[in-house]
């Protein structure tokens, strides 16, 4: 009997330190609220959190119901990891590539539930950069814009331009020498003379999500007048 009570206390022992050690879920690494990407490289949102017990990793919908792997859409990996695969236009479902979830880390302390993840698959699709002659006064500045179809423009941006001459010119905010490109693309070409006529210029673009650069399939020329135009 004595042997017995003695194996009771330490099992209670057992049991009263682990509760004492017992301790919630911590996000170690919790998704950001947006992840964009392209239907040709998918995405991977990393999950991961801390607590004693180890915490079991999973994924909900914003309505809470719990994500289910979804052959070649969705899959959840055992480390907490949600896994959207490359997927073709035939294959794009709103409910998924669209749409919202959230991260949940359990244990038997306690669940915690990550901030709104806002995931976005984005179909490739081909276009075309256009640019147009820009008729400028001698001596003012010329403006030249790469124009972008309306269904790229959140995704695409002006990495360079080109001159005809191969001489590349790069983003920066400051006039340097004869030219500016700004931030938001255009190229500014100051004080225009008569020789600035010879140059075409292309521009060169980059998808946020892929990295894929574009070059204007055209080039535009800078007309340079006399006195200004009477329109």
């Amino acid at each position: 009997m004595l042997v017995l009570k003695r194996f009771l206390i330490f099992i209670t022992g057992i049991c009263e330190s682990s509760r004492k050690d017992a301790r919630g879920p911590v996000f170690r690494n919790e998704p950001s609220s947006t992840v964009e990407f392209s239907n040709s490289s998918g995405a991977e949102i990393r999950c991961t959190a801390d607590g004693i017990p180890p915490p079991k990793m999973s994924w909900q919908t914003k309505n809470g119901a719990a994500v289910q792997d979804m052959p070649g859409l969705v899959h959840l990996r055992a480390d907490g990891t949600l896994l959207f695969p490359p997927f073709s236009k035939p294959d794009y479902k709103q409910e998924v590539h669209d749409a919202v979830y959230q991260c949940l880390a359990s244990n038997n302390v306690g669940t915690i539930i990550s901030k709104e993840v806002h995931v976005r698959g984005v179909m490739k699709q081909h276009y075309t950069p256009q640019l147009f002659d820009d008729f400028v006064v001698k001596g003012n500045t010329a403006v030249l814009k790469c124009h972008l179809p309306s269904f790229v423009k959140e995704y695409v941006t002006v990495d360079s331009w080109i001159r005809n001459d191969g001489h590349i010119l790069k983003l920066t905010e400051n006039k340097v020498r004869s030219h500016t490109v700004l931030r938001s693309g255009e190229l500014l070409i100051h004080e225009i003379q008569e020789k600035d006529s010879n140059w075409g210029y292309r521009c060169q673009m980059r998808h946020r999500l892929t990295g894929e650069m574009v070059t204007s399939a055209n080039s535009a020329k800078i007309i340079v007048t006399g006195k200004d135009l009477v329109y």
